[in-house]
């Protein structure tokens, strides 16, 4: 059975839309697991989809936040989160018996960005004092 993840206050970036889009991230990895768990192949790929085609509008909205506020670190943030979409297209076409393993792969990297290129940015944020109106216009 595939580990699930809940949302703990150490992914908090202190930007409510971002930890509330990062939030809805974790329930689709969660989505994209319970149907891998049960071997539902269609239901798998599926799911997948939805997450890639959520992950694409939120790295499109973080990027757009991230370019308002003029954050040095947006170039590395396009090529994370560039590589991480291409993973998941790959991830939506692999057979069901490596799907475990790219599951995985795709919820720690998720992880990972949060808490560091994520929360570097957000320091930095929060640092500059840089008040970036929402919604994004």
């Amino acid at each position: 059975m595939s580990e699930r993840y809940v949302w703990k206050e150490a992914f908090a970036l202190g930007i409510p839309e971002l930890d509330a889009e990062h939030h809805a991230f974790l329930d689709l990895l969660n989505s994209v697991a319970e149907a891998a768990d049960r071997a539902e192949s269609e239901k798998m790929r599926l799911a997948v989809s939805d997450l890639r085609t959520y992950a694409q509008i939120h790295f499109a909205h973080e990027e757009q936040f991230l370019k308002v506020a003029a954050c040095p670190e947006l170039p590395r943030q396009q090529v994370e989160h560039a590589l991480y979409v291409e993973r998941l297209n790959e991830l939506e076409q692999m057979p069901d018996a490596g799907f475990h393993a790219a599951l995985e792969f795709a919820r720690s990297w998720l992880v990972d960005h949060i808490l560091g290129s994520d929360k570097q940015c957000a320091a930095w944020l929060h640092a500059s004092d840089v008040q970036v109106p929402y919604p994004l216009t």
